[in-house]
C-alpha cells in the first residue's frame, strides 16, 4: 500500500513539474459608456486558442471590440467582434489563436452605447 502511494505521489508531482513551463492562464477586460476608445491591458498569447468577447449594456446602436497583436514590433490590428443592437443579441464571443511569442489585446469602441469587451489566452 505505501509502494502505491509513494508511486501515485511521484506521478502527481511530475505532472506538476511539467505544467509549469506554460504561460498562466489570463484574462482583461474593460467597460465603457458613451465614450471611446479604451483598451484591455495585454494577456500574452499561449500558443493556443484564446476567447474575445464583446457585450451591449445600454444605448443605441452597438459596440465593437477590435484585437491587436504585439509579437515583439507594436501592436497591429487583426479582427473584430461586434453586436448590433438590431440583431436583437447582446455579446457575441470569437475564438482567436494565440502565438505564445505575442500579446494581446482588445480596443473597445462603444460611440453612444455602453459595453464589455474581454479577452482571455485560453478558451
Amino acid at each position: 500500500m505505501r509502494k502505491a502511494m509513494t508511486l501515485v505521489l511521484s506521478a502527481f508531482m511530475a505532472l506538476s513539474a511539467g505544467t509549469t513551463a506554460f504561460a498562466a492562464n489570463e484574462w482583461q477586460s474593460v467597460s465603457a459608456n458613451n465614450e471611446s476608445p479604451k483598451w484591455t491591458n495585454p494577456v500574452k498569447g499561449q500558443h493556443q486558442y484564446g476567447k474575445v468577447t464583446v457585450s451591449f449594456t445600454n444605448g443605441s446602436g452597438g459596440v465593437a471590440g477590435e484585437i491587436y497583436e504585439d509579437c515583439g514590433s507594436g501592436y497591429t490590428y487583426k479582427d473584430v467582434v461586434s453586436v448590433n443592437i438590431t440583431e436583437g443579441i447582446t455579446q457575441k464571443s470569437l475564438m482567436y489563436y494565440m502565438s505564445g511569442a505575442c500579446s494581446y489585446k482588445v480596443k473597445l469602441i462603444v460611440g453612444s452605447s455602453g459595453g464589455t469587451a474581454y479577452i482571455r489566452n485560453w478558451y
